[in-house]
Order: structure tokens, then C-alpha cells, then sequence
């Protein structure tokens, strides 16, 4: 797993922990996603993910208080959890991409042709 997919996925651990959402997705965010830059991800998740940050820097935050945390507090708890959904969503993309790319690597590394192998899709079966 590359340094970006491992972000995603501690941000998704954190987010499903035993507290309530909201102090969970801005320690998700804070912790593990704040510091990534859109042209560091794949063209085709970096609309969601600036999406996303423009939904955590959209309040003014007070004294002591990260911009995702004011921007947070001022959320619904049902737009809280749709933005742990984007974030899942978006590890999902970066797991599949790199399983692609590791594949492809793989090959190429082996002297043989680059090919691409998808296996089965089992994540809706997962509990």
C-alpha cells in the first residue's frame, strides 16, 4: 500500500471509531489528510478530494481551532458522515489504483508485457 492509500485508510479507521462522527472526521482530516495536495491523488478522484476540502475549510475558525474543526462544529451529523463516505470512497479508488498499478509493475519488472488483471470485486460483500 502506498503513502496515500495508508492516509486514506488510518483517516477511515479513525473515523470509525466509538465516539461521535464529528470529532472523528476532523481528527481524520487533521491527522492524516490536511497536508495532501490535489495533484498529489489520481485526476480521477481529485475533484472529490477538493471537494472535500473546500467542505473542511469553509468556516472562519476561532483562536485555537483548525479551519476543519470550526467548518465541522457548524455541519450537519448527516453531512459529516457523507464526507467519512467520500473519504472511504476515495480510499477505495487509490486501493484499486494501486493494486493496478503494483500488477502492471509486476509484469513489466519480469521482462514480460504490461497486463492488467482485475480480480472480482467482493467489497459489497464485505460486513
Amino acid at each position: 500500500m502506498n503513502a496515500l492509500s495508508n492516509r486514506f485508510f488510518l483517516a477511515i479507521t479513525l473515523c470509525t471509531s466509538d465516539r461521535a462522527i464529528k470529532p472523528r472526521l476532523a481528527q481524520a482530516w487533521i491527522e492524516q489528510l490536511d497536508e495532501i495536495t490535489p495533484t498529489e491523488l489520481p485526476s480521477s478522484i481529485r475533484k472529490d478530494f477538493i471537494q472535500l476540502r473546500k467542505c473542511m475549510y469553509a468556516e472562519i475558525p476561532l483562536a485555537n481551532e483548525h479551519a476543519a474543526q470550526a467548518s465541522i462544529r457548524k455541519m450537519s451529523v448527516k453531512q459529516a458522515v457523507e464526507h467519512a463516505g467520500v473519504i472511504t470512497a476515495i480510499f477505495r479508488e487509490l486501493a484499486t489504483a494501486n493494486e493496478t498499478d503494483m500488477d502492471i509493475t509486476h509484469k513489466s519488472e519480469m521482462g514480460g508485457k504490461a497486463e492488467i488483471h482485475y480480480e472480482q470485486d467482493n467489497s459489497q460483500r464485505l460486513n
